[in-house]
């Protein structure tokens, strides 16, 4: 049994929400104790991730994809309203969202982890991208946006390195969100 007082502290990690997309076979293990922020799988409709922001269950959010790069991940910066097949995806919406995870400090994350980094401002449309663009577009307006980002493999990356890769980012993303509130 661990002790009451730290239980409680672990309780109050914020916990960031991993969502892999187009990458059968790959699970993402949950964190352990000891780390700034935890993180976990989350399901992967846009309804389902907005769901888990809105109500806390998460405080940000990574969304993990194949990339087109040989050896180096790629961080994306933005997600552009279109479909794979080069339509609109939503008339009335703005054409491009920003990501709004700390892109510097993911960067760093990776490269402490001895990690090529691209940072790319556009990417051929799918369906990482699609779910990136509805996250970031249908984010409830409020002071304290949560940070999302889209990261990207390398098409050679085995999955123990993915995996590394996602919780360096997911702890980037965490030291960034204040302690939960306290439990009355």
């Amino acid at each position: 049994m661990l002790d009451p007082i730290f239980e409680a502290e672990v309780a109050r990690r914020p916990h960031v929400g991993l969502c892999v997309v187009g990458l059968p076979g790959v699970a993402l293990p949950p964190s352990g104790p000891g780390v700034a922020a935890g993180y976990r799988s989350v399901g992967g409709t846009t309804e389902a991730l907005l769901g888990a922001l809105d109500a806390g269950e998460i405080q940000g959010l990574l969304l993990i994809a194949p990339g087109r790069s040989e050896g180096a991940f790629q961080l994306q910066l933005r997600a552009e309203n279109r479909t794979p097949d080069g339509a609109r995806l939503h008339p009335i919406a703005p054409c491009v969202a920003r990501a709004t995870a700390p892109m510097t400090e993911l960067i760093r994350a990776l490269a402490e982890h001895g990690e090529a980094v691209e940072v790319v401002s556009s990417v051929p449309a799918d369906a990482a991208g699609v779910l990136f663009y509805d996250v970031l577009a249908g984010l409830s307006d409020q002071r304290d946006t949560p940070p999302v980002g889209l990261l990207r493999a390398p098409q050679d990356a085995a999955v123990e390195r993915l995996q590394t890769a996602a919780a360096a980012c997911a702890e980037a993303i965490g030291r960034r969100l204040g302690p939960l509130p306290r439990q009355a």
